[in-house]
């Protein structure tokens, strides 16, 4: 059978967040055999293992599926578009002066 690749970046994320496997073992009431092996990739992980894992590291379930790096690239990105949709609907068009579109259509605007 070929080497499977780890599919889930626990150990990445346990040592980018700072947390220990004593952290992540009372955080989600695993023992510390278990936390240790998926940690380690000795245990293979289920949904129920990766849900845990997200709430006890403030984590969307994704997050846990990539590198920290990219996810906080994800997360700066979508910060950035939320900036920009905020600022864009802070601004608003000055209301035109309507005495200068009745002008434009009569064609009166130099006879003032």
């Amino acid at each position: 059978m070929a080497s499977i690749r780890h599919d889930w970046y626990l150990r990445e994320w346990v040592d980018a967040l700072d947390c220990s496997i004593t952290d992540l073992r009372e955080r989600t009431g695993w023992t510390h055999r278990i936390a240790s092996q998926l940690v380690n990739r000795k245990l293979r992980w289920n949904r129920d293992h990766l849900s845990e894992a997200a709430y006890a590291l403030h984590l969307e379930p994704w997050e846990l599926l990539m590198d920290p790096q990219d996810s906080m690239e994800i997360r700066s990105l979508r910060k950035s578009i939320t900036l920009a949709a905020e600022r864009r609907l802070e601004y608003r068009a000055a209301a035109p002066d309507i005495s200068d579109l009745q002008s434009k259509r009569t064609g009166t605007e130099g006879e003032k």
